[in-house]
This record gives structure tokens, sequence and C-alpha cells, in this order.
């Protein structure tokens, strides 16, 4: 079910929801894993795909410290990277539940696309580089010729 999400209470409220964990345990002190995750989770998906604050994430989860946030980020991108089956389930049903794994596959070709339409842009330009130093190399050895017909006919018309 996708929700309307405007601030990082949202956010954690969705996420609770999804996953069907209790708010008030999420931003305790507790430390049990299940319960560590969700946070995780939380910091990262409020983070990289709403751009909320550091600041603001941690005050919705029970006013914990900026850097909190960042490790639970960093955890997270750990935990993806190493391929960690729990948290690779969770996130993906909240980012699923949330519409953002579908978002994901339309930023990807969006960026497919800029990436074919730049190399193309930078391979052009690169070409007409090239033509430019031809021409300006060509330009040069005209204009060193001109030079020195010109201290020729100097010279010449200092001897008449």
């Amino acid at each position: 079910m996708k929700q309307q999400i405007s601030t990082p209470k949202d956010l954690l409220t969705a996420i609770c929801n999804e996953l069907g964990c209790n708010e008030t345990k999420i931003k305790s002190k507790v430390r049990k894993r299940e319960l560590v995750t969700v946070r995780h989770i939380y910091a990262y998906i409020g983070k990289i795909y709403f751009y909320f604050t550091l600041m603001s994430l941690g005050d919705a989860l029970g006013k914990r410290d900026h850097t909190t946030i960042i490790s639970s980020i960093n955890s997270v991108r750990n935990f993806v990277k190493s391929k960690d089956a729990l948290v690779c389930e969770m996130l993906a049903i909240v980012m699923d539940s949330l519409g953002l794994a579908e978002n994901d596959k339309k930023n990807y070709q969006h960026l497919q696309r800029q990436h074919t339409e730049l190399t193309n842009a930078y391979n052009s330009l690169k070409l007409k580089y090239a033509n430019l130093c031809a021409d300006n190399k060509y330009l040069e050895k005209k204009i060193s010729n001109l030079e020195t017909q010109i201290k020729l006919y100097k010279t010449n018309a200092l001897v008449v």
C-alpha cells in the first residue's frame, strides 16, 4: 500500500506498519537485532530516497544523534553488499510497499538514457576537437609559411 510520506515521522509509521513493528519499541533504546534492523532501514530509506536531514531522522527515531543515523545508513549499505538475507528481505518489503522499487527502475532507465546522450555528446565534441586541432596545425603551418615569405620579401626589398 503506497502512502503519502512527507515527514520522517510518516516514514517511521509506514515502515512500522509494513513490518508489523511497535513504533514505541523502535524508538526505545532496546538493541534487539530485529528492532535495530528496522531503525537502520528507516534511516537508510529516509536519507537515500526521501532526502530527510540526519537530524530530523534522528529526532523522529527517539532523539538519536545524527552520527547514529550515519552509522545506520552505512550498516545497511554493508549488509546489502554482504547480501545479509534478513536486511535485504526487509528492505525489499519496505521499498516495494512504498513504491520505491518501481522508482528505482525508472530512475535507472532515466540515468541510462542520460548516460547515452552524454556519451554521444562527448564523442561528438571529441571529434570536433580533433578536427579543430587538425585545422589549427594546418593554419599554423600556413602562417609560418606566410611569415617566412614576408621575411624573404623584406630581405629582398632591402637589397634592391
